[in-house]
């Protein structure tokens, strides 16, 4: 009823999420479409507005389409045999207080969502809602948007890395891998996706495959220290300590802030039982503000290299 006395003024009416229970009606008395240049245009312009965005996730333009829930189609399929609600019979009046406290808002969006027929045709705009749903924890619907994304663009390299990303990071990596060999076919000059395709590999085992990547990398990019860094744990993996070592030195002295390679470089140099340079090593890590659970393991393995002889 709502809708359809909304939509009795404004024709073209859209219906939008503001959070749970609550819902929003754009109206327009004439056309309006969808155009990403003034969305980005308004979104880099208008003072405050990224950061207010940033606070609720939204880092692109593009994802404030999360909330969306009908498109005016839609809206008007769903209000189509509804009532008015007008001066002379407001039934919202009276029917509305009957209401007041029952909990409808789940079945309030399954109805919407069952009227939804509309969807976006835009791959920037199934990214951006990929990766907003991803940093709110929502990750079956970001698995969703980012395949719409990647089915759009078939031969984006950026879409097939991101979605071989999200897999990876879910630990599916033999799904990750056929997407990281689709963008390094596709862009073989880009070294981030010869390394996303390494960590694919190194997640399934396939150790001596992830190397030749990371090398790939550090061929196209030798300064970035974690193509070097991923590298030695590649090196690490095989046993192949000395090159292992090399590597990790190398991370370490092209980023010397970072006490990743530190805390590798102990762990290496315990295996050689050169207790002295991972007693170094340990407290490299350390000293650096390694601020994780690895900071304990290296507390106690920089205990371990004490007691030793």
């Amino acid at each position: 009823m709502v809708v359809k006395t909304f939509r009795s003024v404004f024709r073209h009416t859209t219906i939008w999420n503001t959070g749970r229970g609550d819902l929003l009606l754009i109206g327009s008395k004439t056309p309006w479409v969808l155009d990403n240049a003034r969305l980005q245009a308004r979104y880099d312009a208008v003072p405050g507005l990224r950061e207010d965005l940033a606070r609720l996730g939204i880092r692109s333009p593009l994802a404030i389409l999360a909330d969306f829930v009908l498109a005016e189609e839609d809206a008007a399929r769903y209000s189509q045999y509804a009532l008015l609600n007008t001066d002379d019979l407001p039934f919202l009046e009276f029917s509305a207080p009957e209401s007041l406290y029952a909990e409808t808002t789940d079945l309030n969006a399954r109805v919407m969502r069952s009227f939804k027929r509309v969807n976006l045709d835009m791959a920037e705009a199934h990214e951006a809602l990929g990766q907003l749903y991803k940093a709110q924890g929502l990750m079956d619907l970001a698995e969703e948007q980012l395949r719409k994304a990647q089915a759009l663009r078939p031969k984006d390299p950026q879409l097939l890395a991101q979605l071989g990303d999200f897999y990876r990071e879910r630990e599916r990596f033999a799904e990750a891998v056929p997407l990281s060999l689709a963008a390094v076919a596709i862009a073989p000059g880009n070294p981030r996706l010869w390394a996303s395709l390494g960590l694919a590999y190194q997640g399934l085992g396939r150790h001596g495959e992830a190397l030749d990547a990371f090398r790939r990398a550090i061929t196209i990019d030798p300064d970035d220290p974690f193509y070097h860094y991923q590298s030695g744990l590649a090196f690490l993996a095989m046993k192949r300590l000395d090159e292992a070592a090399a590597a990790l030195q190398t991370a370490a002295i092209k980023d010397p802030m970072k006490p990743d390679p530190h805390l590798e470089l102990g762990r290496l140099y315990r295996l050689q039982g050169k207790n002295a340079m991972a007693l170094q090593s340990y407290r490299w890590a350390l000293r650096l503000g390694l601020v994780n659970p690895d900071a304990f393991r290296a507390v106690e393995e920089l205990a371990a290299a004490l007691d030793s002889p």
